[in-house]
């Protein structure tokens, strides 16, 4: 599994931002490059060899999901310390469905934080207010 990881540092300000946000409740399948807002609503951590993984819960007007911020542990350690729980952020990411054919994580005890199987991997993250 860690042979496979190539995970980029997360950016701390969205890019190429067009102005449109995906509602969470309108996610039905895989998306690329989308753009979501919310509140944080937890953060859970696991610390795995040289990388830290956050499942972070971001919440909308009515619908939350599971959002994965992955990275390099020194790197994630200074990032996570700037999110907060109950602030509002904007999440730039790709939305991945996981299931038992085609999920690399399995090695990883994570369903417990996912729900619907739906995964939104950041690639950006930046505070709002």
């Amino acid at each position: 599994m860690t042979n496979k990881l190539k995970l980029n540092k997360i950016n701390t300000q969205i890019d190429n931002f067009d102005g449109y946000i995906t509602n969470i409740g309108d996610i039905f399948g895989k998306l690329k490059n989308i753009t979501i807002k919310g509140k944080i609503t937890s953060i859970k951590r696991m610390e795995f060899d040289n990388y830290i993984f956050a499942f972070v819960t971001i919440k909308d007007d009515n619908n939350k999901i599971i959002c994965l911020i992955a990275g390099i542990r020194d790197n994630m350690k200074t990032l996570l310390k700037e999110i907060n729980v109950n602030d509002n952020y904007l999440l730039q990411g790709n939305v991945s469905i996981l299931n038992e054919e085609n999920n690399d994580l399995n090695d990883f005890p994570i369903k417990e934080y996912i729900n619907d199987n739906k995964l939104f991997c950041v690639k950006a993250i930046e505070r709002v207010k």
